[in-house]
């Protein structure tokens, strides 16, 4: 509620590109899917859309250079920008030769007044993990060694807890990132990988 969220997409290529844009992994399902966007990009193109009425993750874009789902993989750039109420974020795509298999925060807090603290968790690759949650190096209860499928992402919230550092560590390649809603405002930081 009270949140708009784009997709941008830059095309960095002097040639065009196919281009998928995939919400929760339905692109690569059978079935209708309203989260999915599939396109042809020209030449520096940028290309922008914005899914109303979607709530759902990983967030996956993918271009390739010889068609749909291609063999030649394409760079390109691509970001989503959120406002919430007053607030504006802007998020960088994240290339999955990036992806670790720990990430870090300096600080978690869901005990100040008006402060909400969600942990995301994705497992963009094609294998299942698992992972677990660590906040002021004391293993959250309920929160280790928590399976999670390809494809699917999560979402946490440890009410009453505020300390750091904040830690994720999983037997696999993930994605994570920690939403934060403080008095209307809204920010999103991607971990850090420290190794």
């Amino acid at each position: 509620k009270n949140a708009r969220n784009w997709v941008l997409v830059y095309n960095t290529n002097n040639a065009p590109i196919y281009y998928v844009l995939d919400i929760g992994g339905g692109c690569f399902l059978p079935g209708p899917n309203t989260a999915c966007d599939v396109r042809l990009l020209g030449p520096h193109e940028i290309y922008t859309r914005e899914f109303d009425k979607v709530m759902n993750g990983p967030v996956r874009a993918l271009a390739w250079h010889d068609g749909y789902f291609g063999s030649s993989p394409a760079p390109f750039l691509a970001s989503q920008r959120v406002t919430f109420g007053p607030s504006f974020g802007e998020t960088m795509g994240y290339p999955t030769s990036g992806l670790a298999d720990n990430y870090q925060w300096t600080w978690y807090d869901e005990k100040s007044p008006g402060m909400q603290n969600w942990l995301l968790v994705s497992n963009p690759t094609p294998s299942d993990i698992t992972y677990s949650v660590k906040i002021g190096g004391n293993p959250v209860p309920g929160k280790q060694n928590l399976p999670l499928a390809s494809g699917a992402t999560e979402s946490h919230r440890f009410p009453g807890l505020m300390g750091g550092p904040m830690e994720v560590t999983a037997s696999g390649d993930i994605f994570s990132s920690q939403r934060v809603l403080y008095n209307g405002y809204f920010n999103e930081v991607v971990g850090l990988n420290l190794n």
